[in-house]
């Protein structure tokens, strides 16, 4: 993004997250810092880890479920995918549609306003992947969710999901949303009092329901969902680094000792489902 360049979209997004965390929140110039270089950041670390995880990336029909300001889905559709990006946040979408416009004209993409947890809001199917990134959390009805993206996939299609972890030792210090210590740690009735009222970080506590891997995959089997935990490969490469583990991690006891320890280094929650 050109720093000479006033984008409209960058405009309305700013006065977006004022209304939500106040014009003099340290969280505002974080937020907007994250959204102007969103696509070539966050949304190339994104798109840099699909290609490693699926194959025929750049040929698929995808939908970003949740697609917030539209980083992350107009990387995937400039790399050649059929991208559909959805929110149910209309504002979101109208600044999603003014960025792609005002900075991307050349790249086809669609981004629609619509619930997820509605199956008459929103009916296209087909899809061979669907993207959820920091949108379960949000959610009030999760299995109606899931299930409304499994009813959107092809038959070989998957979605693609990622979570913060609840427990995670960084969340907890610090978490990802407000920037408070221990509120990942406190019942949601707490935690949404203390982030609102006592410390003032925002005007509405938008967190429905913090996951751990257990609590996930709970979720997805009332889903009748198969889960895939990318952490999982992760650690056996964690494990093949360190020749010094292999001989530990033969044993069952010691194997489920070190993963459950390794999880909690890891902040955000990956997973694969179909």
């Amino acid at each position: 993004m050109k720093s000479s360049i006033t984008y409209e979209w960058l405009n309305l997004l700013e006065r977006k997250f004022e209304r939500q965390v106040g014009a003099k929140s340290n969280l505002l110039a974080q937020w907007l810092l994250t959204a102007t270089f969103g696509v070539d950041q966050k949304g190339e670390q994104y798109y840099r880890r699909a290609k490693s995880t699926f194959q025929n990336l750049d040929s698929m029909r995808i939908l970003d479920a949740g697609c917030g300001d539209g980083s992350i889905a107009l990387r995937f559709a400039i790399a050649g995918a059929d991208v559909v990006g959805l929110d149910i946040d209309c504002e979101f979408i109208d600044i999603a549609r003014l960025r792609s416009m005002e900075m991307y004209p050349q790249t086809p993409i669609r981004f629609i306003c619509a619930d997820l947890c509605d199956k008459n809001s929103f009916s296209d199917t087909g899809f061979d992947l669907i993207i959820s990134i920091d949108v379960i959390e949000h959610v009030s009805d999760a299995v109606k969710y899931l299930i409304t993206l499994k009813e959107m996939l092809n038959p070989a299609g998957k979605i693609w999901l990622f979570t913060p972890n609840r427990l995670a030792w960084a969340n907890i210090m610090r978490d990802p949303h407000y920037r408070l210590g221990g509120l990942t740690l406190m019942p949601n009735r707490w935690a949404a009092w203390y982030a609102v009222h006592l410390r003032r970080k925002t005007s509405k506590y938008e967190i429905e329901q913090l996951y751990t891997q257990y609590l996930l995959k709970k979720l997805a089997d009332r889903c009748d969902l198969r889960i895939i935990y990318q952490s999982l490969g992760d650690f056996d490469y964690f494990i093949q680094k360190r020749p010094w583990l292999k001989a530990f991690v033969r044993f069952p006891v010691i194997w489920t000792f070190l993963y459950t320890i390794y999880r909690q280094r890891v902040s955000t929650i990956e997973a694969v489902l179909s």
